[in-house]
């Protein structure tokens, strides 16, 4: 199937059942040209689904602010609903930034869909998943080579089997606007040294090797999701010894991890933890071990089970959802994004759906 008629279905289907598409949009060139293409795609369908999410961090200052500002100019150009994340005035961990970044993007997704959003797209391409696929073998973290899914929840990535070098020529081939993030270059994070160092190097040995290391990776996801609707453990308060012991070791722990996965964050479930569980089950050793300093997984009486040891704190999103009718557009003053209405500025954090009477006005 190719990619135009691939994203047409998705979009007819979350039409016919009055859907919402939101595109997590972060200004720059693989964002962008997901959201061009989205909005060309309804506009040939006539239909009207899809709006932004934007979110600020201010871990880059004026450029940060810029990346907003971009992204909500176009979106009042083109007459879509602009959702905005203001995390400005939120003190970031001296460590551990992006996975601080991703928790608060996440959380927002789940209020977005929460509020009726059918979809976030994000713009997640071939060169990702290759990217995920040995990050993930390299430290034996998650889910090693099953990266990403195209479909998954509420997340759909339409360009996931895209390479890079397409979306960069419809950049260039139809002048969508973007933004460079500076962040990208700088070598400190270990996912810019696999895109910037491993991943060139890589390919410059076997060329074609990030596309094949993809397509791998698509091929095991099809074998892992069979195994997993082959053993569910959803809901499962613990995970039994006598409901895998009859699997291969692989296959075993591969249930394990999907059971801890309700309860434990992604980065804490690692091959070293699945082995020992697999072999304390096995031997009907009692065990303990902490993770991540939050949850206690234990082995106790031939099953699985998790304790949660703090309770993490809950996010209450704060957002700003903006909606321009094409009658006037308005510029407030800094730092917040306004609602207008009798010529009159009006504060509007937490608003999920602007009255569609109102004039709106964008930082």
């Amino acid at each position: 199937m190719s990619l135009k008629t691939s994203i047409e279905s998705q979009m007819r289907e979350i039409q016919q059942r009055g859907g919402r598409i939101i595109v997590a949009c972060s200004g720059g060139r693989d964002s962008m040209v997901l959201l061009w293409t989205l909005l060309e795609t309804q506009e040939q369908l006539g239909f009207d689904l899809v709006e932004v999410a934007h979110v600020n961090y201010g871990l880059r200052g004026e450029e940060s602010d810029g990346d907003q500002e971009m992204v909500a100019q176009f979106c009042v150009k083109s007459q879509v609903r602009f959702h905005l994340l203001d995390l400005r005035s939120e003190t970031p961990p001296n460590a551990g930034i992006q996975n601080w970044a991703r928790q608060a993007r996440y959380q927002w997704f789940e209020t977005l869909v929460r509020d009726g959003v059918d979809v976030i797209a994000t713009a997640h391409h071939q060169s990702d998943l290759a990217e995920t696929v040995v990050f993930r073998l390299s430290r034996g973290v998650g889910r090693y080579v099953s990266g990403m899914r195209v479909s998954s929840g509420f997340l759909w990535r339409p360009f996931l089997q895209v390479s890079k070098g397409w979306i960069d020529a419809t950049q260039a081939g139809q002048k969508v606007p973007y933004r460079e993030d500076s962040s990208n270059a700088k070598l400190v994070y270990s996912r810019n040294r696999i895109r910037h160092e491993l991943m060139p190097r890589l390919n410059q040995l076997f060329p074609g090797a990030e596309r094949r290391v993809a397509e791998a990776a698509s091929d095991m996801d099809e074998i892992l999701r069979f195994i997993d609707d082959c053993y569910p453990v959803k809901g499962l308060t613990s995970l039994p010894w006598s409901k895998i012991e009859s699997l291969p070791e692989a296959v075993g722990r591969r249930v394990i991890a999907n059971f801890l996965r309700q309860y434990v964050p992604e980065e804490g479930i690692r091959r070293g933890l699945l082995l020992r569980l697999w072999r304390k089950l096995k031997t009907s050793s009692n065990y303990s071990e902490e993770i991540l300093g939050t949850e206690v997984v234990k082995v106790q009486s031939g099953q699985v089970l998790v304790q949660r040891k703090v309770a993490s704190p809950s996010r209450q999103a704060q957002y700003q959802s903006l909606l321009c009718l094409g009658r006037k557009v308005l510029i407030p003053p800094q730092g917040k994004a306004f609602l207008v209405q009798d010529g009159t500025w009006v504060a509007k954090d937490n608003e999920s759906r602007a009255p569609k009477t109102w004039v709106i006005g964008t930082t």
